[in-house]
Order: C-alpha cells, then structure tokens, then sequence
C-alpha cells in the first residue's frame, strides 16, 4: 500500500475545495465545521462511490490489465483538466477575471446571500466538489489504491483545504494559489498515472 500516492491522489482531487474556501475568504463567507464537515462528507462518498465501481471493473480483469486501464484513465483525466485549465485561462483577459470568476462559483452557493453556508447548501457544495472524484475514483481503484484509506484522506484534506482557504488571507500567495491550482492538481493526476503504471 503506498501512502505516498493515496495522498498525491486525495490532494489533487480536493483541490477545488481550497479554491472555494480562498474564494470565501475574499468575499467573507462563513462555513461552519458543520457545513464544511458535510461537504467533505459527500466529497468522500463520492470517492468511494468512484472507487467501488472502480474495484467492480477489476474484478473481470485479468493480471495487470487494471492498472494499465485505471493509470490510462488518470491520465487522460489529467491531460482534460490541464486542456480545461488552459482554456479557461485563454478566454480571460487578466488574472483579476480570473480570481473573479472562481469567486462568482464559490459564492453561488451562499444561494440566500447571508454571508454564511447553510446545511443545504453545503449539500449542493459538496455534490459540485465531489464529480471530479468520482470519475476520478474508478481509474483510483483500477491502479490499486486502496478504497476506504483514499476516501478517508480526501475527507480530511477536502476539511483542510476549505478552512485553511477561508483563513489565508487573500494576497499575492493566495491569488497565485487560485490561478495555478487546477494546473498543479492536473500535473499531480497525470504523474501518479505514471507512477502508478511503473510501480
């Protein structure tokens, strides 16, 4: 079982989740542990659910067919979120429009504009946050991370990443931070790919 993978993998997929807190940290909306527990929970069965299926699909496969399967799947899931990166960086003019955007997404979910994230909102927060990882978690399974210890790490850092966004003050690191996470998180999945097809 490889650590070092299980938290490449969760932290790369949980991303998004310090976006958001940096994005409510701008626009001083508060998340309480309730609701950022709620959001890490559904991120969580959403990586499990991933994962299941996952585990499913290598069940019919033979030798090392799922982890050339499962690596090929993270790949291409990288180099789609790199695209995807890319051409969201493309279309904007600044780095301002971008940080601004990010902000607008985050702050769609304050759907009553009290500057605070109820329980159901944090539900729909968490069913947005968790569609990476489900894709995600099939080609995790398939290279042989385990299920329950690679759930449970995305739920710890999906809480981190959130609290510790709404607390970073938003400056040059956390502007830089916005701009390049996707990139980072994208280059991360494509790399545990390779790791994973040559270990």
């Amino acid at each position: 079982m490889n650590f070092l993978a299980i938290l490449l993998f969760s932290a790369s997929v949980t991303c998004d989740n310090l976006i958001i807190g940096l994005s409510y940290g701008a626009r001083k909306i508060k998340i309480c542990f309730l609701s950022n527990l709620i959001v890490g929970l559904i991120s969580c069965l959403g990586t499990l659910g991933g994962m299941y299926i996952g585990n499913l699909f290598d069940g019919f496969c033979v030798g090392s067919i799922a982890q050339y399967i499962g690596s090929a799947l993270l790949f291409l899931f990288g180099i789609y979120m790199f695209y995807q990166s890319f051409r969201k960086h493309l279309k904007t003019k600044n780095d301002r429009e971008i940080l601004d955007d990010a902000a607008n997404v985050a702050e769609q979910f304050d759907m009553d504009h009290s500057k605070s994230i109820d329980l159901r909102e944090a539900c729909m927060l968490g069913f947005f946050l968790c569609i990476n990882n489900f894709g995600l978690g099939i080609g995790a399974a398939l290279t042989g991370l385990n299920i329950y210890l690679t759930s449970i790490t995305c739920l710890i850092l999906s809480i981190f990443f959130i609290e510790l966004g709404c607390r970073l003050t938003y400056n040059l690191l956390s502007q830089n931070t916005v701009k390049y996470a996707e990139y980072v998180a994208s280059i991360m999945i494509i790399l545990l790919a390779l790791y994973q097809l040559i270990s």
